[in-house]
């Protein structure tokens, strides 16, 4: 079985209004945000000014965090038409710096900007103009970023399709035999008809579904996931 662990950032609004303060001189109202392994805080100025302070798990790779920003600059640079999120130095203009929680441990904590708006799957309808921007905004990222490239891209990431060879080490998982019969088949086949067609296929850097982007395009998010 696979299992992911990360140790939970531990802090709370007012750590969130304590950062933003000491390191990017803001005087802010936080309200917490869902995340997947990183902790989230939508941040609001006297003024009305949005951001979202994410503060990595424990386990957070720097290299990476690296990655995704320079990615955001990247576009931010190439593709300023497109809705994305800004990044947001501390006041030493840094892009990414430290913060203790109060079991001692180390996390990242970055800021960006926020961007108002809702899911995809929270507007309706889905009209055609609608999903022909979506279209646009995928083959924009796609285009933007093909001359693009980052120490960091090159990893072990169970999601990228030619690495998915990974999986046969945990079959013997499935008890059912025709269900483990059916999993090595698949497998088998991948290995044999789909591996030698991606080896000749063009590369994308960054493996994200369209729904993530969605949530960038629409204005929801703190998701940068690459």
């Amino acid at each position: 079985m696979v299992t992911v662990s990360h140790r939970p950032p531990m802090f709370q609004p007012e750590d969130a209004v304590a950062i933003a303060q000491e390191l990017y001189g803001l005087a802010v109202v936080a309200q917490p945000l869902p995340g997947e392994y990183d902790l989230h805080f939508h941040l609001t100025t006297a003024t009305g000014a949005a951001y979202v302070l994410r503060i990595a798990h424990a386990g957070e790779d720097a290299e990476l965090l690296e990655m995704q920003y320079a990615v955001l600059e990247h576009l931010a640079e190439h593709a300023p038409q497109l809705l994305l999120q800004r990044v947001v130095p501390t006041v030493t203009d840094a892009r990414i710096s430290q913060v203790i929680g109060q079991d001692g441990t180390e996390h990242l904590v970055r800021l960006m900007s926020y961007l108002p708006g809702r899911l995809l799957a929270h507007s309706r309808p889905h009209s055609p103009t609608l999903l022909a921007k979506l279209g646009w905004t995928l083959g924009e990222l796609d285009r933007m970023l093909l001359n693009f490239d980052h120490p960091a891209a090159s990893r072990s990431l169970k999601w990228d399709q030619p690495q998915a060879l990974w999986c046969r080490s945990y079959i013997d998982a499935i008890a059912d035999p025709q269900q483990h019969t059916l999993v090595s088949g698949i497998l088998d086949q991948f290995e044999q008809s789909v591996l030698p067609k991606l080896a000749i296929c063009a590369r994308a850097l960054f493996i994200m579904t369209p729904m993530i982007i969605m949530c960038w395009w629409l204005g929801m998010a703190p998701m940068t996931y690459v």
